[in-house]
């Protein structure tokens, strides 16, 4: 037998209680929309589970979602691009060195 709760609306400060859980997980560490459910149970509906699509509807709530997903993106990339690239002098130094 289930037992249902009453739909419960989802406070401003459980929206920042929430996106501040978020970004206080690693960004090495993997963050599904199930994880924020869960994570929204604990910090701001004191067990009651909102669903995927309430909880994205949050501005605030999907943004650091999908800033955590973009800095997952770019530590599996091994950082960022423009570090990487060689400049003029590096650049030669290297043709010089594939020629010898």
């Amino acid at each position: 037998m289930t037992v249902h709760r009453k739909r419960q609306r989802l406070t401003s400060g459980g929206v920042t209680r929430i996106v501040r859980a978020i970004e206080a997980v690693a960004v090495s560490q993997a963050v599904s929309w199930a994880d924020i459910q869960q994570m929204a149970a604990e910090h701001a509906g004191a067990g009651y589970k909102w669903t995927r699509q309430a909880l994205e509807r949050h501005k605030p709530i999907k943004s650091a979602y999908l800033s955590h997903q973009a800095a997952r993106r770019k530590l599996a990339k091994g950082g960022n691009k423009s570090g990487r690239r060689l400049s003029e002098p590096q650049k030669m130094a290297r043709l010089e060195q594939e020629s010898e």
